[in-house]
């Protein structure tokens, strides 16, 4: 079973409302490929749920500024196929370590296809996204670099 998990129809006032049509299309298609195999929750407030189910983590956006669900789902130890995204390539996700990064549709079939195949492969990216959250992302982490932020700033 296939779960996409957000809103695919969207408001004039939200802020990805100019990628609207390239939503449904990926809509129309999982439907047309998968039939009833894939299942479009549209907004959620229970995200975690769906991270604890799922076997792994797919993040194919063609843009995004700091990807929440993805931290939340190498936080939740998931492994993760993550498209080539500034800012997130070699800062977060760092290929073949604690992610599969893909450039392409091609590249989202292989990484599909590896994840399935090898449990080891499954487990080494969970454990490794799960490790890189908790040492550069968890609270006492991110209050450490605030902190020795301010303190530069007082400095100058």
């Amino acid at each position: 079973l296939y779960v996409v998990v957000g809103d695919y129809t969207l408001d004039s006032s939200h802020y990805l409302y100019g990628s609207q049509s390239e939503m449904l299309d990926i809509y129309n298609k999982g439907k047309e490929l998968l039939g009833n195999n894939v299942l479009f929750t549209g907004g959620v407030n229970n995200t975690s749920d769906y991270l604890k189910a799922a076997d792994f983590f797919i993040l194919n956006s063609s843009k995004e500024g700091m990807p929440n669900v993805l931290l939340e789902s190498m936080a939740s130890g998931l492994p993760s196929i993550v498209k080539r995204l500034p800012g997130v390539d070699n800062y977060i996700t760092f290929h073949n370590d604690n992610a599969l990064v893909i450039d392409n549709m091609e590249g989202l079939d292989t990484a599909i296809s590896d994840l399935l195949r090898d449990g080891e492969l499954r487990s080494k990216l969970g454990k490794n996204a799960r490790d890189f959250i908790v040492k550069d992302y968890s609270l006492a982490s991110v209050a450490s670099l605030i902190e020795k932020e301010l303190l530069w700033k007082k400095s100058i």
